[in-house]
């Protein structure tokens, strides 16, 4: 993410259960899109991934999280 924002080619996307955490707020404030889904939810995933040039996923299957790293132009 920090790589992605520096360049400023792409705007990253990230996507989260939880759009108002800290972590959430911190990204966007950065200068990256966020989202929210749920991993459990495979229409969200579909539409917070629509339009992304590709995806970088995070998955933490012992929490039940997943983090997703979106890229668009």
């Amino acid at each position: 993410m920090n790589a992605i924002l520096a360049d400023g080619t792409f705007t990253p996307r990230a996507i989260t259960r939880d759009p108002s955490s800290d972590s959430a707020q911190k990204l966007l404030a950065r200068g990256a899109e966020v989202v929210q889904a749920d991993y459990w939810d495979v229409e969200s995933l579909k539409k917070a991934i629509a339009g992304s040039e590709g995806v970088f996923g995070v998955s933490l299957f012992d929490s039940n999280q997943l983090t997703v790293a979106l890229i668009d132009p």
